[in-house]
């Protein structure tokens, strides 16, 4: 039998344990949330370099070959000439525009002007910046200021206990400033604020005018830059464009559709798998974070809630210290340690990770196999993990893919493991 002092004691301790393992499992979420962000710019690159694989060049052999395959009209050879012409003619009819601009006529002395200018207002704006900003942070004088403290204005009368708080800080404010502005009364040091802050936004007005001024300039100028690398890179500029609208067109087609037309193309075919297998890590990951770190986060915060509960009920004054519980009392309260079952547990996570994020062999995906029920999680774990927190691989049941795992993989992670795991 334990005593009530006793039961709270261990509450505590299994209140302390819970609060460790959130915290474990709070750093994997953030380690699996920051593998899920990795994936995107891996499946931008991949992309990149599929589109680099199908469009080589732009010479028109190429490109018949390519619509041969792939039925884009846009990338047929006369499309393309047709858009670079387009491109290299509206680049050249811009720059034209650009260098024509009145701004450029006397731009070095504009600029020159702007920064003289800035420079005469930066020594007149320091100190009145300084004065203005040295009563802004003194206690409630913008406060006093709001209420027109100290002129004809100001409402509060002397039965109301703001008045005096007011009294104190204003007589504060002449009294730690007043010297400075050569003032003796409040109303005087807040009627030279407002004068200076009044000049204080005129000559930052001044200011960013000169610099939007700069801004104009600068801006026209990077334009027509941008503009002669258009002219001078217009091959690289249609190039890109045409790898962009075959990616597009990719995108949108089901996954074996886009094998079936890249089917020969053995480089090809090894690109888009990269392209598909990033996307499929990215999406295992997600289903690890939402599926069981989360849901184990929310299944620990309920047991940590309902602790604290119990841990209130047991402290309440009216209950004896001294009452016995019996053991199975005691577990019904507190439950037991699963601390060797939580480490277990993470270890399964761990393992699922790092299945996936250390896969890299794409080529061993089969798109053409007869074995309908193979998924990219049979082939990123050897087919050793369990996979049922994902839904494709729930919906599919047991797969076939069975067979010796590689050297290099460690033992799996099979539905069994977490049979006796909450």
């Amino acid at each position: 039998m334990t005593a009530t002092w006793e039961v709270m004691r261990q509450a505590e301790q299994r209140l302390s344990e819970i609060v460790a393992e959130i915290k474990a499992l709070q750093r994997v979420q953030r380690v699996v949330g920051a593998d899920v962000e990795a994936q995107k710019p891996e499946i931008a690159l991949a992309w990149e370099l599929l589109t680099e694989i199908m469009i080589s060049d732009l010479q028109p052999t190429t490109l018949q070959e390519l619509v041969r395959r792939i039925p884009v009209t846009a990338l047929a050879p006369t499309a393309v000439a047709q858009r670079r012409a387009t491109i290299f003619n509206e680049a050249q009819a811009r720059l034209l525009t650009l260098v024509a601009d009145p701004g450029l006529t006397n731009a070095e002395a504009t600029l020159n002007e702007v920064d003289i200018g800035v420079a005469d207002l930066d020594v007149s704006i320091a100190p009145l910046r300084a004065s203005t900003l040295l009563l802004e942070t003194a206690p409630l004088f913008l406060d006093l200021l709001s209420w027109r403290y100290g002129t004809d204005e100001y409402a509060l009368r002397f039965w109301q206990l703001d008045y005096y708080r007011h009294w104190k800080h204003g007589d504060l404010v002449v009294e730690a400033h007043g010297p400075r502005l050569k003032k003796t009364e409040f109303k005087s040091i807040a009627a030279l604020y407002v004068e200076e802050l009044q000049a204080l936004n005129t000559l930052l007005h001044a200011h960013t005018s000169l610099l939007d001024k700069k801004r104009t300039i600068e801006t026209l100028r990077q334009q027509i830059v941008d503009t002669q690398r258009i002219i001078a890179d217009v091959d690289s500029v249609v190039l890109k464009n045409a790898r962009s609208r075959l990616k597009d067109y990719l995108r949108v087609l089901p996954e074996h559709d886009v094998f079936r037309v890249l089917q020969g193309d053995e480089a090809a075919v090894l690109a888009y798998k990269r392209v598909v297998g990033i996307a499929k890590k990215q999406e295992y990951l997600q289903a690890l974070n939402d599926q069981q770190v989360k849901t184990s986060l929310g299944d620990l915060q309920q047991m940590k809630n309902k602790l604290i509960r119990t841990h209130g009920k047991l402290a309440r004054p009216k209950n004896d210290a001294n009452k016995r519980w019996s053991s199975a009392e005691v577990q019904q309260m507190i439950g037991q340690d699963r601390t060797e079952k939580w480490n277990k547990r993470r270890a399964h996570y761990d393992n699922a990770r790092t299945h996936v994020v250390e896969f890299h062999h794409y080529d061993r995906y089969d798109p053409y196999s007869t074995a309908r029920d193979l998924l990219w999680w049979d082939v990123m774990t050897d087919g050793q993990l369990d996979g049922n927190f994902i839904d494709e691989v729930r919906e599919r049941g047991p797969s076939q893919y069975r067979h010796e795992p590689s050297t290099d993989v460690q033992p799996g992670w099979r539905s069994d493991d977490l049979s006796d795991v909450s």
